[in-house]
């Protein structure tokens, strides 16, 4: 179990999947809805690559759609500051 902090308060997540090294899926109870977010870490030459792909399901499955610039943009910043820290070692 994950605890997860959004625009909507604490969000509780399962790890569904771990397929080392480089996949995790887990799986987010949004009210009655559910999203799967599936990570991929891909070796890259000078770092690594990463994607997320994202599904939505159930009566609140509209929201994806509609929140997904705000979260891609969300998690871009993050990834910088990631990228940032990690280039400063």
């Amino acid at each position: 179990m994950l605890k997860l902090d959004s625009r909507w308060g604490v969000l509780a997540a399962r790890v569904r999947l771990v397929a080392e090294p480089s996949m995790v899926v887990i799986e987010v109870r949004i009210w009655s809805s559910t999203t799967v977010l599936v990570f991929e870490v891909e070796d890259s030459v000078g770092g690594c690559q990463a994607q997320v792909r994202e599904t939505w399901h159930g009566p609140a499955a509209w929201l994806g759609p509609i929140t997904r610039p705000a979260r891609t943009a969300q998690l871009t910043r993050v990834m910088d500051a990631f990228r940032h820290c990690a280039e400063a070692l």
